[in-house]
């Protein structure tokens, strides 16, 4: 699970046909878009991908492992560290 969030937090960047419409400039230009935890949850949901599409009305199951702790899940390193502070509770530790 810490390798999924991993994942999740790198900047990602986006493909041709899927460009950010600069309203300035008036043009679609090629960005990057990232996930960023400022709080974290009191309780936290997470939603596994079991499918993976292989074609229009074809699904492959996925058969990955993905490990995670039924208690004690700790976060706090993926919270993002340069975030104006809200919460003692909920900053990473420094």
């Amino acid at each position: 699970l810490g390798d999924c969030m991993e994942l999740l937090s790198r900047p990602e960047q986006l493909e041709e046909g899927e460009e950010w419409y600069c309203k300035r400039c008036k043009e679609h230009i090629t960005a990057y878009k990232k996930l960023d935890l400022y709080e974290l949850p009191e309780v936290l949901v997470i939603h596994l991908k079991r499918f993976s599409s292989t074609g229009r009305f074809w699904r492959d199951k996925l058969d990955t492992k993905c490990n995670f702790p039924l208690r004690g899940l700790n976060l706090r390193r993926h919270l993002f560290v340069n975030a104006s502070p809200r919460n003692d509770a909920t900053k990473a530790p420094v």
